[in-house]
This record gives structure tokens, C-alpha cells and sequence, in this order.
């Protein structure tokens, strides 16, 4: 395994666990960044009123690795500070990530989150992000009926593993910006 590229050293470190260390390890890394600076640091000021993405890589290592299969469920939990209900949970661009047991053990996931998805007060609201990283076993989860399985969100359609991850972003400020340099 090499070491990170140019955009992965800028990332934010999270924590990954596993109910398998030391045979089965990880680690987590993921940015925010907006059009105007997409490979700087962490942005901690984001325009809500543009695109702004999201990008998370994360490795699976150790000799049990290669024996387990499923899914990834990738989400970004933003919550407000403060007493409203502005709050938003996003889903990444791929979906369900499946695991590829052959591969090196590397994923990654992205979101593009459209202009206006965060909705903001009128001086700017800060966010505390989180980005969780859940594996998710080939077992579907018990609903009633096929219909309901189908209608569940993908993330609730299968049984959660002893695999998580997740990045816990600095408080970031979102504006709509009136003012253009």
C-alpha cells in the first residue's frame, strides 16, 4: 500500500473500529471542500447557496479482510447548533458501496451536494458534521414483507456488522453568500 495522494494528506482523520483488531483493522479520512478550493485544507466557511462536496477514503486491513463481504453505507450528518430544525442527513452519490474482497481494501465515496440543500439563517448557521462509515452484512433486515424491504432506505435493508467508521469535521460555518469578490 502506498501512501496517501495529494488530496487524501488534506483530509480530516477519523476513527475506524472493528470488533476484530488486531485481525482486522482500519483508519478513515475524509474533506469538505467547495469548487473554489477543492484540493486545499479543511473549508471551514461553505456557501450554501453552491455546490460544495464531500470526499471520504477508508481502508480495511489485517488477514481477515479478504473473508468479508456486503455493503458500505455512507452518510453525512449535519446537525445545527442551535434551537432550530435545520438539521440534514445525506446519503453519498454511489449508494451502497459493495465490499470487493479481492481489491486492496481501499474505498472511497463522494457527495455533491447541490446549492440550497442546507438550509441557512439569515447571518450564516454552523454545522457540526459527521461523516459515519457503516458496514453492512448480506443479510437483509427482518421487515414483514418483501414490499416493505423493498420501500425501506438502502441503508435499512440489511443488518448492520461490527465494522464502523467515522470523521468529525470542525464546526463549519454556512452562509449564502450576497457578496461576490
Amino acid at each position: 500500500m502506498s501512501g496517501p495522494s495529494q488530496e487524501q494528506a488534506l483530509h480530516v482523520v477519523g476513527n475506524f473500529e472493528t470488533d476484530l483488531d488486531p485481525v482486522l483493522s482500519g483508519s478513515i479520512s475524509a474533506n469538505i471542500h467547495d469548487e473554489v478550493e477543492p484540493y486545499s485544507r479543511y473549508v471551514s466557511i461553505i456557501e450554501a447557496d453552491d455546490y460544495w462536496y464531500v470526499t471520504a477514503y477508508w481502508c480495511l486491513r489485517g488477514p481477515v479482510r479478504r473473508l468479508i463481504c456486503g455493503y458500505w453505507c455512507v452518510r453525512l450528518f449535519l446537525e445545527s447548533l442551535g434551537e432550530d430544525d435545520l438539521d440534514v442527513e445525506l446519503t453519498n452519490d454511489e449508494g451502497l458501496i459493495e465490499l470487493n474482497s479481492c481489491g486492496d481494501g481501499c474505498y472511497e465515496a463522494h457527495f455533491t451536494v447541490k446549492p440550497y440543500t442546507i438550509r441557512v439563517e439569515h447571518c450564516g448557521t454552523p454545522f457540526k458534521p459527521v461523516l459515519t462509515v457503516q458496514y453492512l452484512t448480506l443479510c437483509r433486515f427482518p421487515y414483514k414483507t418483501d414490499e416493505e424491504w423493498e420501500k425501506a432506505p438502502y441503508c435499512k435493508r440489511y443488518l448492520s456488522g461490527p465494522i464502523a467508521g467515522f470523521v468529525e469535521f470542525p464546526v463549519t460555518q454556512f452562509i449564502y453568500e450576497s457578496v461576490e469578490v
